[in-house]
């Protein structure tokens, strides 16, 4: 799902960093989460459904902005960071007015695990992703013209925006079933189009090498906090593993522009 979600985010906004972690999906789910754990502690609002809420909220608040003036993807993901500045603020605000038990009882709650991987769990959860993906597959033609631009999309007959919107809120879905299940995991969005773009030598990335991809990294990080970090929650892991990996990925782009 996180997989699939970052090469339809990636292709959509033609840019390497289209990434439902950079857009403030995910630090909108942990905003929800810290409401429904600290703000409405004994309410009917479980941690699942608010970070759901949460995070489709941001979703939907950054594609209305974005779309005033004109649709693009640099702009969608600018609104999306800059969005996503001000909840991390509000996040903090939230953890730090309580006290440091309460606090730290938030805090994981907010930090993706898959220690909740039970049946009745993962059922609904994998059922849920399977009918999404199948229906983004059925619009990944749409895709490939998307990838063009959006001016040469147009001249093609495709209708751009409200395409791009079903897209968006197919992978937003996505995104959000699996906050739903396993709380925030970031990066696995974000690299698992790059790695399935480089394994295939495809232009864009393709679906569902992406998803798999993105299946193969979340359980190697699962494996290395079980076997190595002491059952470190895997989002820690993503987080680090991701960012090392953005990081090594701009300096060798860096040196290839300036050896041209």
């Amino acid at each position: 799902a996180l997989g699939v979600a970052g090469a339809v985010f990636q292709t959509i906004t033609r840019n390497p960093l289209g990434s439902p972690d950079l857009i403030g999906f995910s630090t909108g789910a942990q905003t929800g989460i810290l409401v429904s754990v600290l703000l409405l502690p004994g309410s009917m609002l479980s941690t699942s459904l608010a970070s759901f809420i949460g995070g489709a909220a941001v979703g939907v608040v950054t594609y209305l902005v974005s779309l005033r003036g004109g649709f693009t993807g640099l702009r969608f993901i600018l609104v999306g960071i800059a969005i996503s500045s001000m909840l991390v603020s509000v996040n903090r605000w939230l953890l730090v007015r309580v006290d440091d038990d309460e606090g730290l009882g938030a805090l994981k709650a907010v930090t993706g695990t898959l220690g909740a991987a039970r049946w009745p769990v993962v059922t609904p959860t994998c059922l849920a992703i399977g009918v999404t993906v199948a229906l983004t597959l059925l619009t990944a033609r749409h895709l490939r013209v998307l990838s063009l631009g959006e001016q040469m999309a147009t001249i093609l007959g495709s209708p751009t925006r409200r395409v791009s919107a079903v897209l968006i809120l197919l992978g937003t879905v996505l995104v959000a079933v699996v906050t739903m299940a396993a709380g925030p995991i970031g990066f696995v969005a974000l690299v698992a189009p790059h790695l399935a773009r480089l394994l295939t030598g495809a232009p864009q990335p393709p679906l569902l090498v992406s998803g798999l991809t993105g299946s193969l990294l979340l359980t190697g990080a699962d494996l290395l906090s079980q076997l190595v970090l002491e059952s470190m929650p895997v989002s820690v892991v993503t987080n680090a593993v991701g960012g090392l990996y953005l990081m090594v990925t701009l300096t060798v782009v860096a040196r290839g522009r300036r050896s041209l």
